[in-house]
């Protein structure tokens, strides 16, 4: 799973202000702090207001160490949801670390309770419908810490997945001429793939150290008949998805690669977005039978791959007939360009509580859809997991590609 740093989300969500507000409106403000401030309605500043207040935090009542220790109840880690409040408490503890945090769909420190103790409370928008997964660390970035899930009791469900594939996963690598290197690629191909037949639709994936992931929905999906049989292609990102060695780059190669901007020295998010629409795309015609027709091609993200994926579909709607951006987090769509048709289908969706993130896809999709764009944004309880593509990316692949698509 991908996290974020909390330096990383700072220059993630930074692009969404003209000015800073007077509160720190992605750190989980306490409530009241929000409340306090009068905005103007409709300004940049009250959708801030706004969104901070979908998940922003309150005091805790009489934290003792006792009744922290009651709670925990010999673990080292609780999660105490109160459906009636809205209210989620963190609760934490260890004889070890000075500090401790919570990283996953809310990423944050906890507060000390005297020694060896940690909490926090947070009131949650539409908490019947969360999807939380924590992980406890010092380090926001450790994945191999303790972790917890909680679902509200209407959390939606997760798309069903496949045991076992029946199709399989191929592992290539791609000369990009635009970068002047060897990228890394994974490719699902599915059951009974004959790349001589009628072409298959396919979806061109950013981080495709995920592709593996997510060939199990989409299989689940054909099986079901509600999706036809597509390909998947999945670009590698980072150090991991170029062959040469790029130890030596001198910024985040992946933010560099998908965010326009980024790195000023070289034009990588340019390069990027030709190799995506050309070169990856070609190889894929020519080697699985991958449909050339721009309504059977969908370019999909997560994060910066989100961000990534919606400037591709804005930019080469005559490439890729949909976009599905998950959490789309660096900067937005300003204003749209009055671009010749055609234009690609856009498919947002976002937390209510990975707030940068969230209003950086609201906004991006009012832009779209005030040009007369087809554009579609859902949001869920959670925050900047996994969780939002495993409920509704077979939804969206089975209404571009139904079954009687092919």
């Amino acid at each position: 799973m991908l996290t974020v740093t909390s330096a990383l989300w700072a220059v993630l969500t930074l692009a969404q202000a003209d000015a800073p507000p007077p509160f720190d409106w992605r750190a989980y403000p306490a409530c009241s702090e929000v409340e306090a401030y009068e905005s103007e309605s409709g300004s940049l500043l009250a959708r801030q207001q706004e969104t901070a207040l979908l998940a922003c935090q309150t005091p805790l009542d009489d934290p003792t160490l006792a009744s922290i220790d009651a709670r925990l109840a010999g673990d080292a880690f609780a999660l105490v949801p109160d459906l009636q409040t809205g209210a989620l408490t963190v609760l934490a503890r260890s004889e070890t670390e000075e500090t401790l945090s919570v990283s996953g769909t809310l990423n944050m420190p906890l507060n000390p309770v005297g020694k060896g103790r940690f909490a926090a409370r947070l009131r949650l928008a539409d908490m019947d419908r969360a999807m939380v997964h924590l992980i406890l660390s010092p380090d926001l970035d450790d994945e191999t810490a303790p972790s917890l899930d909680w679902r509200g009791p209407n959390a939606p469900m997760n798309a069903a997945r496949v045991g076992v594939l029946d199709g399989h996963i191929e592992h290539h690598e791609v000369f990009s001429p635009e970068h002047g290197e060897t990228r890394r690629v994974q490719v699902y191909l599915p059951p009974n793939h004959d790349p001589a037949a009628d072409p298959y639709p396919v979806v061109f994936m950013t981080d495709g150290a995920e592709t593996a992931h997510f060939a199990h929905q989409i299989e689940a999906a054909i099986q079901a008949g509600d999706l036809a049989p597509l390909i998947l292609v999945g670009a590698l990102s980072g150090p991991a998805g170029v062959v040469e060695d790029r130890s030596d780059f001198p910024t985040d190669l992946r933010a560099a690669d998908y965010l326009i901007g980024w790195y000023a020295d070289e034009d990588r998010a340019e390069q990027h977005l030709t190799f995506f629409a050309e070169t990856l795309t070609d190889w894929a015609s020519a080697q699985f039978g991958a449909s050339t027709d721009r309504t059977q091609r969908t370019v999909l993200g997560f994060s910066n791959g989100a961000s990534f994926a919606r400037h591709a579909g804005y930019l080469r709607g005559d490439v890729f007939g949909w976009v599905m951006a998950y959490s789309s987090g660096y900067g937005r769509l300003r204003s749209v360009e009055p671009f010749d048709p055609p234009h690609a289908r856009f498919r947002f969706a976002a937390g209510l509580y990975e707030p940068g993130f969230k209003l950086s896809s609201e906004l991006t999709h009012e832009r779209l859809s005030e040009a007369g764009y087809d554009s579609r944004l859902t949001l869920f309880s959670t925050g900047h997991t996994r969780d939002v593509r495993d409920v509704v990316l077979a939804d969206w692949l089975a209404e571009a590609y139904p079954q009687s698509a092919r």
